[in-house]
Formats: C-alpha cells, sequence, structure tokens
C-alpha cells in the first residue's frame, strides 16, 4: 500500500518535463524555498494533514464517495505569505483522483495594471527619495478608473471599468523628498494599450486629465490643440532653421512641413532614450539631453538644429505626465537667458546637448567587404511579401528571375560604392534605435530603393 503524497492519487505532474518542471518545481517556486518528494511525505503522513472533499461546484462534501475532488491545505505559504492548497481531482465518482494543482492567493502587483516602463521604478525613488528595488513591491491602493472625459462615471451613471478606460490612477503610501505631498501613479491607455507609469501628485493627475482633453494632435510627444496649430508651430521653426526643404514636392497632405514633422518626432524620441535607457546601461555619460527647471513643470531640449545666425535652436514647453508619458506643450522656440530665468531655470543649469546618433564613423559609412545577406528568408521578404514596392513594370515579373536582376543589382551598387562611398546613405531607424544604410538599386536603368 502506498504511503506519503503519491497515496492521495495519480500525479500526472510528478515526471519532470522537457523544461525540468514537475509539481515539486512548481511548488517551491510559489514558496521560495526548496521542496523535496520527503518534505511532502512527511507532511501527508504526519496527523497535521487532513482532506477537505469538495463537489463539482467546489463546495465542501462530507464523504469521498460523494467528491469529485479534495483539497488539503499545506504547511508552507507562499512568498506573498498567502496560504496554499493542494488539489486532486476525478471525472466521476467512480474513477480515480488525479493531481496535483497548487493554487494560492495570488496578491496584484502593478504589473496586472498595465504595461510597465522599464524606468517607472527609478523615476519613483528618484521623486520619493525611497529605495524600492522591485516594481512588484511597490504598495498601492484606491484603484480608479477614468474615461477619456476624465471622470470615474459615464454620463448614464455607469462606473468607467478597467476595458473601458483611458487612465488608470492608484495612490502610493510614499511622499514627495520634502515629506509633504501624497505620490500617485497613473497609466494610460497608449494604442489600446495600458502605459506607464507616470508618478506625480493628485494635483498633477488633475493636469494631465486637463491636458488630455485639451491637446489633440502630437508631433511626437509634443502636443498641440488641434493640426492648425502644429502647423503653425512647424512653419515658426522652419522659418527660424537655416533654409532647408522640409517638404515633399508633391506634397498634397495636411501637414505642411512634414520632413520636419518627422525629423522632430525621431529626434525626441531618441533624446528619450539616450536619457532613459543609454544613460542606464551605457558607461558614456548621456546626461544634459533633456534640461527642466527647478520644479520640472517646464522642459528644454536641443534640436540639433542650426538657427539662422548659427546657433543652437532649441525648443522649451511645459511639461505633462513623467516618464514614458511624458509630454511637451505650449510650446516656445529658444527663450532667452532672461526668459529661462522668469520660467523658473536655475541660472547655471547646462544648455541641452545634441542626441548621439553613433559613436564611431565606421558606423555610418558602408564597407565593401560587408557580406550582404541575400538568403531565401530576405528574399522572400523583399520580393515575395513587399513586391508593391518594386516599380510597376517589374511587379509581375517571375519570382526567379526578379531575384537574378536583384542580385546584379545589389554588385553594380558594390561596385559604385567602392568608388563612390557617398553612394551608400546612412539614415537613423527610431524602431530600432540605430543607424541602418540605404542602398540605391538600379533595375534595367530605373531607380527604386527597395534594399536596406
Amino acid at each position: 500500500m502506498k504511503k506519503g503524497f503519491l497515496s492521495l492519487g495519480f500525479v500526472a505532474n510528478h515526471r519532470p518535463n522537457a523544461k525540468g518542471v514537475n509539481d515539486l518545481s512548481v511548488l517551491s517556486s510559489i514558496t521560495g524555498m526548496k521542496i523535496s518528494a520527503k518534505d511532502l511525505d512527511d507532511f501527508v503522513d504526519s496527523p497535521n494533514f487532513s482532506k477537505e472533499f469538495l463537489d463539482s461546484d467546489g463546495s465542501i462534501v462530507e464523504n469521498e464517495a460523494d467528491s469529485l475532488g479534495f483539497r488539503f491545505l499545506l504547511p508552507w505559504k507562499s512568498k506573498n505569505g498567502s496560504p496554499i492548497y493542494g488539489f486532486f481531482t476525478r471525472k466521476s465518482k467512480d474513477k480515480g483522483f488525479v493531481g496535483v494543482r497548487w493554487d494560492y492567493e495570488k496578491q496584484e502587483t502593478l504589473y496586472d495594471l498595465g504595461f510597465v516602463d522599464v524606468q517607472a521604478l527609478k523615476q519613483l525613488n528618484d521623486m520619493s527619495g525611497a529605495a524600492v528595488s522591485d516594481i512588484c513591491e511597490v504598495q498601492y491602493n484606491n484603484v480608479e478608473f477614468y474615461n477619456g472625459a476624465g471622470y470615474t462615471k459615464f454620463p448614464d451613471g455607469t462606473p468607467v471599468g478597467k476595458s473601458k478606460a483611458k487612465y488608470i490612477r492608484f495612490s502610493t503610501p510614499y511622499k514627495t523628498k520634502d515629506g509633504q505631498t501624497p505620490i500617485v501613479g497613473w497609466f494610460s491607455k497608449q494604442d489600446d494599450k495600458m502605459q506607464g507609469i507616470s508618478w506625480g501628485t493628485d494635483e498633477s493627475f488633475r493636469k494631465r486629465l486637463q491636458f488630455g482633453n485639451k491637446f489633440h494632435f502630437s508631433i511626437g510627444r509634443m502636443k498641440f490643440t488641434d493640426m492648425s496649430a502644429a502647423n503653425a508651430f512647424l512653419k515658426q521653426v522652419s522659418d527660424k532653421c537655416m533654409q532647408e526643404v522640409w517638404t515633399f514636392k508633391d506634397n498634397k497632405g495636411q501637414i505642411r512641413f512634414p520632413i520636419l514633422k518627422s525629423y522632430l518626432e525621431c529626434e525626441l524620441d531618441r533624446l528619450y532614450y539616450e536619457k532613459d535607457v543609454l544613460d542606464m546601461t551605457d558607461t558614456t555619460s548621456y546626461k544634459d539631453r533633456i534640461i527642466y527647471n527647478q520644479d520640472r513643470t517646464r522642459a528644454m531640449f536641443n534640436t540639433n538644429l542650426i538657427d539662422k545666425f548659427g546657433h543652437d535652436l532649441f525648443l522649451e514647453g511645459a511639461i505633462i505626465g513623467h516618464g514614458v508619458q511624458e509630454f511637451f506643450c505650449d510650446m516656445t522656440i529658444s527663450p532667452s537667458m532672461m526668459q529661462r530665468n522668469k520660467l523658473g531655470y536655475a541660472n547655471d543649469a547646462p544648455e541641452p546637448r545634441v542626441p548621439e546618433f553613433f559613436k564611431d564613423i565606421n558606423d555610418i559609412v558602408f564597407h565593401v567587404e560587408w557580406a550582404i545577406d541575400n538568403d531565401m528568408e530576405k528574399y522572400e521578404h523583399i520580393i515575395g511579401e513587399r513586391r508593391e514596392r518594386f516599380p510597376k513594370q517589374y511587379q509581375c515579373t517571375a519570382t526567379n528571375i526578379l531575384g537574378t536582376q536583384l542580385d546584379n543589382s545589389i554588385k553594380l551598387a558594390q561596385n559604385i560604392a567602392r568608388r563612390n562611398y557617398k553612394f551608400i546613405v546612412p539614415m537613423y531607424y527610431p524602431a530600432k534605435h540605430r543607424i541602418q544604410l540605404l542602398m540605391p538599386i538600379y533595375l534595367n536603368g530605373e531607380y527604386t530603393s527597395v534594399v536596406s
């Protein structure tokens, strides 16, 4: 007759799977301590072990004969202090019991509310002076769901739930460094996903709600009341810069300067990437990318553009939100030193530095000895999936013929690059935060950039 843990029924997950996971490893993970088979056997054979028989609804019944399962309370607790139960079940009352499933009351963390930016913990510690080591350790309560209008209820009185919320706000026990003002956190819905965490006071959260209702057009992290205001701003920047072509020849879109818009979006995104990510992981210092005034209500950055007098062109604006949800609004262009003082910038505040798109000149120059990856997977992507990017006269060409033409065109481009290093052009790739090289391709004299 079996004794110990295996006497309870057939333990289907007792033998480790291909990844080495079994009932004991899962229980050890839940408790945070090593639980052995002997530990379980000793407990089951001890006078402290008892079963509660359950019916199909999980309700307790008196007799094993009337049950479809049973549970038992373990002597160990989960890492968050919750009791742990083991469960065995059976399909019918004439079958044997099969297990085991471990269950415990799982403590919700901020990860259950939305996507948490990697900088969220550092920003909370910076604001509060706390030393929290893991986002799961952040205590919070009073979770509230707000719609886009900034209310917790819809006009008909229906409470806003998580699925329809635009913002999720919660309280924390932390206070600002002066010890006076409670810190709250919130997530904001972006691209149908809750993202955060923004930290601030209740007042700054209310301002964020007002901000969301006031500004309806974006140029990256810069917000404007509408497209007309954004176009007016782009024109002001264009007028103050050294002369550049900021629009396409046959531009029929509603944005007057689409190239400038795209440039400012990518440039500001790069500055935040250097400030929030590279400054944490790279030995190089990336300080002074974004310069804040003394109460962090406004900020300024370097556009990496030059004004018509040869000076760096800065953009400055009011700050709403924090961290991943930090935005600029009410923009000004290259404020004077006197204006900066009036806006709350310290007298000794440094000027914002330009982004560093590359460190080594070799990162932006094509080396002819580099191998070009033209394997089947790449060509399936370029020819099979993106054939519409070829000139119309090639879109119906047989795949094998087009592949051969592309091979020949790449060899021609490499030969030209050997003689003209400017032929292959470097370009910043925002999605990967790195430089990519664009190779012009000639197919029977027709020009198109289908390979990069």
